[in-house]
């Protein structure tokens, strides 16, 4: 078992495409039976607008722009990754024609390390500062991106990205994205095709996401 526990933990599911923001209002999720009329009740609506909506539930926060969707399931209220997943297939198999380019599975996480050292170990180990003597005074790292070719045969790419968190002291904060894209990106054929490869894919994707940030905060161990 990992010896690293995340304080905080979530996930991010973000679609690009062409979207009606004032279609995704709590009633309306409501209405197509996605979530309960006693959670639309109870939603805290931020805005909603021509250009942007926004609310959240107990278990999720939504926003729509014209071009950005995405959901967000975190350890912050009640981490339900498998409910933000099965809103989005359900919208977007209603919402079939709604043209979709890309699909990212964000998963982060805050781990707390045991020690500074520990916390100083893991920069020193991803960030070596000897090319750094003489350039800089005390250099330190701040965040590191680092990109992955897909293995899958599916159009896309892994981004990992790993910076101190803002949330735990002597913390690491790591953000996995996995990225998708149809096959073809200047015109998407509905949703169909990306809501396939969530479905596809949800299970392998969150594994490997766990063991890219399980095996960077293990780093300082």
């Amino acid at each position: 078992m990992p010896h690293v526990t995340p304080t905080i933990e979530g996930l991010h599911i973000v679609l690009i495409g062409s979207f009606n923001p004032q279609i995704f209002q709590p009633a309306w999720f409501s209405s197509e039976n996605l979530i309960r009329k006693e959670e639309a009740d109870s939603a805290k609506i931020d805005l909603v607008h021509p250009q942007v909506t926004s609310f959240s539930l107990e278990w999720l926060e939504l926003r729509a722009s014209p071009d950005r969707f995405s959901v967000t399931s975190s350890s912050d209220h009640r981490f339900q990754p498998e409910l933000a997943r099965d809103l989005t297939l359900g919208t977007f198999r209603l919402l079939r024609h709604t043209p979709l380019r890309m699909l990212g599975l964000n998963r982060y996480y805050h781990f707390p390390m045991s020690s500074e050292e520990a916390w100083h170990k893991v920069g020193h180990r991803l960030a070596p500062k000897e090319p750094w003597k003489g350039l800089l005074e005390r250099p330190g790292m701040r965040s590191l991106t680092m990109e992955g070719t897909r293995t899958d045969g599916l159009r896309g790419r892994v981004h990992v990205m790993v910076e101190p968190s803002i949330h735990v002291t002597h913390g690491l904060f790591v953000l996995v994205n996995d990225h998708y894209e149809v096959e073809k990106t200047e015109q998407p054929e509905g949703a169909s095709e990306l809501m396939d490869t969530l479905e596809k894919v949800w299970k392998e994707s969150l594994e490997k996401s766990r063991n890219i940030a399980y095996s960077l905060a293990e780093l300082g161990e």
